[in-house]
């Protein structure tokens, strides 16, 4: 899986004839540095440059966020061969990861069903399951045993067949009042998650989905406010039945340190056209507007991503 690449260099520095003196050359040096760190490392010398040097009108280009439009795609012939393509991506990535934990959101879906059986199947002795750290980025409110729950399903496909501890198991409690459950859920993710930029937790992988009305994690078009929302977690609701998931929220979404989208079916194909071609109503869906702080890449199927 592609690495995060740092943000532009820092630019539109004062000129060198306003930077006179002990003052400009720390300056510099300083700017110098900024320019090698890495994304996280820049947003903290910056800050330090503008408390140390006011006067000096230190500015910098507005940083551009990547959406689902700058993602990389990978395409694969059907929905198995992208679970598996994904699978094995994302073995190396952990392989990769440094620190004792990683954290990793996981989506429900046809998919990640596929996912979950191939990871159990094909990779469970290739994981380090004791360093990842299990979050969904939605649920539905029932109980873990109904057939609907995206941590019911995954318990039975993946979590019951590999070595993972108990507590690193981090799932919505979906029997539970959806409103106390929010904010209960949002309160152990933001314990476990570190903050990244603006605060909010900030996951090493966000695995999401994408339906055919353009909403991902329970992020749909009719509570376009969730992307905003200020609470990590918030209670959403089926615009066709009515139930009650709980999701993570778009500041969340976006505080991610990767993402990868995964998207098949042909039911997909019109709408992840108009967001990736800016055309149509691609305003109109949610999945257009998340602007994350890492890297995107979706995978996708030749059924959602026609002729690519």
């Amino acid at each position: 899986m592609p690495v995060a690449q740092p943000f532009p260099a820092v630019s539109r520095r004062p000129s060198r004839a306003s930077r006179v003196g002990a003052g400009g050359r720390v300056f510099e040096k300083i700017a110098a540095l900024a320019n090698r760190a890495s994304w996280l490392g820049r947003i903290f010398l910056e800050d330090v440059i503008l408390a140390a040097f006011p006067h000096l009108n230190y500015q910098t280009e507005p940083r551009k966020m990547p959406t689902i439009v700058d993602a990389q795609r990978k395409v694969f012939d059907d929905n198995p061969a992208v679970a598996r393509g994904f699978a094995s991506d994302f073995v190396q990535w952990l392989a990769d990861q440094p620190g004792e934990s990683v954290n990793v959101s996981l989506s429900g879906g046809s998919t990640p069903k596929l996912l979950f059986e191939i990871l159990a199947r094909d990779f469970a002795d290739q994981l380090d399951w004791s360093r990842l750290h299990l979050f969904w980025g939605d649920e539905r409110c029932v109980t873990p045993e109904d057939p609907e729950s995206n941590f019911g399903q995954c318990k039975a496909l993946l979590l019951d067949h590999v070595p993972i501890p108990a507590k690193n198991i981090h799932r919505v409690r979906g029997e539970d009042d959806p409103v106390g459950e929010a904010v209960r859920y949002g309160k152990e993710i933001s314990e476990q998650v570190s903050a990244g930029p603006g605060g909010y937790p900030a996951m090493d992988l966000m695995i999401l989905g994408m339906g055919g009305d353009g909403h991902t994690a329970s992020i749909f078009p009719h509570q376009m406010e969730l992307l905003k929302e200020e609470s990590i977690c918030a209670v959403a609701t089926h615009p066709e039945s009515g139930q009650k998931r709980v999701s993570m929220t778009g500041p969340v979404l976006d505080a991610s340190k990767k993402v990868a989208f995964l998207i098949t079916g042909s039911s997909k194909t019109k709408v992840l056209a108009e967001i990736l071609e800016r055309s149509g109503q691609w305003e109109t869906y949610p999945t257009s507007h998340l602007e994350t702080a890492g890297p995107i890449t979706i995978y996708a199927d030749k059924a959602a991503l026609p002729g690519k």
